[in-house]
């Protein structure tokens, strides 16, 4: 005797799948929709950027000047520091620890030899 499912099994598996299949499609068109519109957005930005670079100019002088004016030259000093003046003191940081470990290295390297 073969078991069979009963109708109303039936009609709720049809139901889940059916249900599932429709939010699948519709996560996925949103998706789809989100990603083309954030692309427009960023081209447009990009493009703003490339036609008008004066106004991002003026923008980080007029952050600079509020800076400047509200935490004093001593703040605009330590954080706003040229990139070249950060990234030579950085090059000066690594040297220092490299030479030290290559020191440290020796030192113990003629320990071991000498026991």
């Amino acid at each position: 005797m073969i078991l069979r499912g009963t109708l109303f099994r039936k009609y709720v598996v049809y139901f889940v799948t059916l249900v599932t299949v429709a939010l699948v499609a519709s996560g996925a068109i949103g998706v789809y929709f989100t990603y083309k519109e954030s692309k427009t957005a960023l081209l447009d930005l990009q493009r703003e950027k490339a036609l008008h670079p004066h106004r991002l100019r003026d923008l980080d002088r007029s952050v600079e000047g509020v800076l400047i004016r509200f935490h004093g030259g001593a703040l605009f000093d330590n954080v706003l520091r040229p990139q070249a003046e950060q990234q030579s003191a950085l090059l000066t940081m690594r040297t220092i620890t490299f030479d030290a470990f290559v020191r440290h290295g020796k030192r113990d390297l003629g320990a071991q030899a000498n026991p």
